[in-house]
């Protein structure tokens, strides 16, 4: 076991391993953790700070980097859970309203290029788990992440103003989002991949900034709160476009689809401004659900083009809808009158 505080892969054109039966572990306390003036977090602050505690392990300005191995990475993330406000960090002396800064990222990698990780255990992350900012040819394989299913807003992978990212044969049990491709990014692939216990395999949730040719393909979902899903912040602008979720199994999910383009929306709200989508396939998407699907669109940015065929979800509930325009082939259940072309309807 090697103990450490926050630590860089610097060097371009290298081969980090981790061999199996061997453990890097976080040191057990957040009380000198640094907060880095550099590298805030690039989600939208919403009023309050955008500074964040150093990410575990960070990739910046990087080229043809490699993270493998088989043995675990564990960021000990119980010290920073029990001081969250959201997600930001609140120890005390800290409140919500005004919060010392975000939680750390696990692993950032940062306007970098051709970086693989391949291989190795993620454990308990204290906030994002694996999250690409401005980053581009990422490849993600055969990585487990493991949080606590109580555990808060661990997501697990999080590109973020990314492209041609792509993760195959990974397994995920954590507190949050699966894996969710964010604001700004295009070109993600995901594949094979199985989650447990999760928030869902999700696009979003968007606030400024287009996201664009996404695919997730033979994903496995098990007790999820959500399977394939769309969020957009009534705040926000932008558009998604060009998703297909294909060949994707629900079991004992809360609600198997669901796009929301109102999420999480406090405060005040424009008129003529959110985030909408358009040309969104769900393709061979079966298994069993308490809710078959939610579709929230908004009055003045109506979801088109959305194409359901071959979903097929065992469910105590069908399906809701408003602003959206749908076109289905065998579906079950069957969709209601109100999800075809019911644009610009609350």
């Amino acid at each position: 076991v090697y103990v450490t505080g926050p630590w860089e892969l610097k060097c371009n054109d290298s081969v980090v391993s981790i061999p199996t039966g061997a453990t890097v572990r976080s040191i057990p306390t957040t009380a000198s953790w640094p907060l880095p003036a550099g590298l805030p977090c690039p989600e939208p602050a919403q009023g309050k700070t955008s500074q964040q505690a150093a990410p575990w392990i960070l990739a910046r300005n990087g080229r043809n980097i490699t993270l493998t191995g088989g043995g675990t990475l564990d960021a000990l993330g119980d010290m920073w859970w029990e001081n969250a406000c959201g997600n930001w960090w609140c120890p005390p002396g800290w409140s919500s309203e005004s919060p010392k800064g975000w939680r750390p990222f696990m692993f950032r990698i940062e306007q970098s290029t051709e970086v693989t990780i391949d291989g190795l255990h993620f454990k308990d992350p204290g906030f994002w788990c694996i999250v690409p900012v401005r980053s581009s040819q990422i490849q993600i394989t055969n990585v487990t992440i493991t949080a606590d299913k109580d555990s808060p807003n661990t997501d697990g992978i999080e590109p973020m103003w990314s492209s041609e990212v792509t993760v195959r044969n990974c397994t995920i049990q954590n507190g949050d989002d699966c894996i969710t491709v964010k604001s700004g990014s295009q070109n993600i692939r995901v594949e094979d991949v199985e989650c447990r216990h999760s928030h869902g395999i999700t696009v979003g949730s968007v606030w400024y900034g287009d996201v664009r040719n996404v695919s997730y393909r033979r994903i496995k979902m098990m007790a999820t709160q959500a399977g394939p899903r769309i969020k957009g912040r009534r705040q926000g602008n932008g558009t998604v476009s060009n998703v297909v979720f294909e060949d994707i199994m629900l079991s004992g999910v809360q609600t198997g689809v669901q796009i929301d383009m109102a999420y999480e929306t406090p405060g005040t709200q424009v008129n003529n401004t959110g985030v909408t989508v358009v040309n969104i396939s769900l393709l061979n998407v079966h298994g069993d659900a308490r809710e078959a699907g939610a579709f929230a669109c908004l009055p003045a940015r109506p979801c088109t083009q959305v194409t359901l065929s071959g979903v097929r979800i065992e469910a105590n509930q069908g399906w809701s809808c408003s602003n959206i325009s749908i076109i289905d082939h065998g579906v079950v259940p069957t969709i209601p009158p109100t999800c075809y072309s019911k644009l610009g309807q609350l």
